[in-house]
């Protein structure tokens, strides 16, 4: 899961939800410096602290490195999507990055007001599998998840 800032849709109770199922959560860790993420596995709530953009994170002492194949879902946030479910980031490509070398679905959270009907697209993004909103679920089936 991603750590929500005020202007997303917010993923506490999502995260609860799942720790209560007895699911493993990750959460991305944000490096600026060379514009990547790495994954660490959730510790606790209380000792996330401010990192770059203002998103939460963990410190470093309490960060525990998970290997991004081991992940089976992924929820991203974004700040629009389209209906092919392609996602529009911040512009750094950090998750598609990531995404380009891992397995899993991809689940996109956003509300009805970020869905156009096509975003423009570069070789480098990485579509969705879904696209989660206050209304509507939209499905796509990625070529990589294709048999």
């Amino acid at each position: 899961f991603y750590l929500a800032t005020q202007f997303e849709v917010q993923t506490d109770r999502m995260i609860d939800e799942t720790l209560r199922l007895k699911k493993r959560v990750v959460i991305p860790i944000i490096h600026e410096k060379d514009r990547t993420l790495t994954l660490s596995a959730w510790v606790d709530r209380t000792y996330l602290q401010p990192g770059p953009f203002g998103i939460l994170t963990l410190p470093l002492s309490l960060q525990k490195k998970v290997d991004p194949q081991a992940v089976n879902v992924w929820v991203l946030p974004g700040v629009a999507f389209d209906l092919e479910c392609n996602r529009l980031g911040l512009g750094g490509g950090y998750y598609d990055r990531l995404l380009a070398t891992t397995k899993g679905v991809i689940i996109g959270l956003g509300f009805d007001v970020q869905v156009v009907n096509r975003l423009p697209i570069g070789d480098l993004d990485i579509p969705l599998d879904q696209i989660l909103t206050e209304t509507r679920t939209i499905s796509c089936r990625r070529a990589k998840n294709a048999s």
